[in-house]
């Protein structure tokens, strides 16, 4: 069986060797300032013009874990953008309706967290959230401010930051600093690359500084998560580089830099978007790291505006790189990669299917589990 929404489904391609000759003409230039720097990476040649059509999930996927969130009959989930793991809770981010869900892990509905409005710890808009030490953040990016509650939904505080500085991302460390994240921003200023704000909104530090201008690519993913050791690792999809951060040591390193058979969007070297561009070129939209997998997957752009998407798996311990159109569904409880979502999850790709995507698309499914509109289904599909 296949997906059937281009940007839902997961495409593998044709093995190849490693390359071991670095193109610094691909490369963007970026410099470590403050931090320590560490440089070991692995060159990807990436073959994004002949993908093979499928390669089937359970080549690289182990196990599936199926959770139904259910909220109270009262109310519906509307664009859920964030599904994250903490403890025994699972918050789930609806755009749409600017709050977060938190779940027990047996998606039992706890209670609602933030609110829109204009009083004490409510905020314009929720742009995002992230967790931090017994606490969630949100953002509301219009306004410039961060809002700390605490799991129940109770206010903490907020941290207002100036205008002058924006970030794509953002995750909290363990000293109670933030890092945040510019890398694809298509001018120069003092927020670009990777920074740390302190809790008090300022910017104190700069990690890694971004040193030239090229279009944005824009992603509904998260560019940054933190893995279960305190890790950062973070991804620029206009130039298919990878980094990780480690807060302790205070040392940033370039793990993999993507090498395609397509120009790279930070090859536009000057240009501030892709309007005046005729050539064909390509940008990472998602991108999960597991123990022994990087899974990424790549949209190419040339005459269509909508572009075609390829995905890639790379296995760390062979060298193995494939890519391929779309994945051969083949595990049981699976029947279809429903719409990919940002999880913190470990070692897997984390997939949520609401009851408008079931009706539409898998009408006898919709009916044998039983979906409503205050029903998520969320399958954790285990890496090998």
């Amino acid at each position: 069986m296949h997906d059937r929404n281009l940007f839902n489904r997961i495409t593998m391609k044709k093995s190849m060797p490693l390359c071991l000759v670095l193109l610094l003409s691909v490369f963007t230039a970026c410099h470590s300032t403050n931090g320590q720097s560490e440089d070991n990476t692995i060159l990807l040649p990436l073959n994004l013009t002949s993908p093979q059509k499928e390669l089937p999930l359970s080549s690289f996927i182990d196990s599936v874990t199926t959770i139904r969130l259910a909220l109270p009959d009262s109310m519906f989930f509307g664009s859920v953008s964030r599904i994250y793991f903490e403890g025994n809770n699972i918050y789930a981010s609806d755009s749409k309706q600017n709050v977060v869900f938190r779940f027990d892990r047996s998606g039992r509905f706890l209670n609602s967290i933030g609110r829109q409005g204009g009083g004490p710890g409510e905020y314009t808009e929720l742009s995002g959230f992230f967790l931090g030490k017994d606490c969630l953040f949100l953002e509301d990016l219009a306004t410039r401010r961060i809002f700390s509650y605490s799991p129940d939904g109770t206010f903490i505080r907020n941290i207002t930051f100036p205008f002058s500085l924006i970030y794509d991302d953002i995750v909290a460390l363990p000293d109670s600093n933030f890092l945040c994240y510019q890398l694809s921003c298509s001018q120069l200023d003092n927020s670009n690359g990777l920074w740390i704000m302190n809790n008090k909104g300022e910017k104190v530090e700069t990690i890694l500084q971004k040193e030239e201008v090229y279009p944005y690519s824009s992603s509904m993913f998260a560019r940054m998560t933190t893995d279960t050791e305190g890790i950062v690792h973070a991804f620029n999809p206009s130039s298919g580089e990878f980094y990780r951060y480690d807060p302790v040591r205070k040392v940033i390193s370039r793990t993999y830099q993507f090498q395609p058979d397509v120009k790279l969007k930070s090859q536009f070297i000057g240009h501030r978007t892709t309007l005046d561009i005729k050539d064909e070129r390509a940008g990472c939209d998602m991108a999960i790291e597991s123990d022994h997998y990087l899974y990424t997957l790549w949209t190419i752009f040339s005459d269509s505006p909508r572009g075609r998407g390829v995905h890639v798996l790379y296995h760390k311990q062979t060298g193995e790189l494939t890519t391929f159109e779309r994945p051969l569904i083949d595990l049981p409880g699976v029947f279809s990669l429903g719409l990919y979502v940002s999880s913190n999850y470990p070692n897997a790709l984390v997939l949520q299917y609401s009851d408008e995507y079931v009706a539409e698309y898998y009408p006898k499914e919709y009916k044998e589990l039983e979906m409503k509109e205050n029903i998520l289904l969320v399958k954790v599909l285990h890496f090998k």
